[in-house]
């Protein structure tokens, strides 16, 4: 997890930009994306993460009538 508030935020931009980019893929009706404060996210260590740490959550949707 990185510490330095720069990192984060370069994290943030690119994690963005991949939902962006699934959800033009997807050809998608919608998407929602949420992140914590860069305050929680400094407290998170490292060591306790067992898989490839994101700076966010999405959700990416189409609605099928």
């Amino acid at each position: 997890m990185p510490k330095d508030i720069a990192e984060i935020r370069r994290q943030r931009k690119g994690f963005t930009s991949l939902v962006a980019d699934e959800s033009r893929r997807l050809d998608a009706n919608f998407s929602a994306l949420h992140f914590p404060a860069i305050k929680t996210l400094r407290k998170i260590s490292r060591n306790s993460m067992d898989y490839d740490w994101c700076p966010g959550i999405a959700i990416v949707g189409k609605i099928i009538s």
